[in-house]
């Protein structure tokens, strides 16, 4: 069976096939950016960063670790083309409202062993705090 696009329509005609690569580049995507409970056939499938998005003080390494072991399990759990997943977390504060996060996943490609890497840096923002 060949991976398809995730991002094409869902028409027989416009069914684009993609490599094994892209498909697990798309699915590493689609779970970094899924809350726990978005997905509604699996509530589990998602990442971990969201649950910490809103909080204005973070210990670093502890949410780093944190979201480094969601991620090895939901790696372990939803993409088996990937064996030996190892999550790098990076924070890098900035000077406005948001914080950066450098999300990299590396493992073997189940089929070939080769080296596998998705890398992807989302920005995320800490609770606004109004006084009254």
């Amino acid at each position: 069976m060949q991976p398809v696009a995730s991002r094409k329509g869902h028409e027989k005609d416009n069914i684009h096939i993609v490599d094994v690569e892209t498909s697990i580049h798309n699915l590493l995507h689609l779970l970094i950016l899924t809350t726990f409970g978005e997905y509604r056939p699996d509530e589990s499938f998602g990442c971990g960063l969201w649950e910490r998005e809103f909080e204005m003080s973070l210990d670093l390494k502890e949410v780093r670790q944190e979201i480094r072991i969601y991620l090895v399990k939901a790696v372990d759990k939803f993409e088996p083309r990937l064996t030996d997943p190892k999550v790098d977390v990076s924070f890098f504060d900035g000077r406005s409202f948001s914080r950066k996060v450098s999300l990299t996943v590396t493992g073997k490609l189940t089929a070939t062993a080769e080296t596998f890497k998705h890398r992807e840096v989302l920005f995320i923002c800490p609770k606004a705090v109004v006084k009254r």
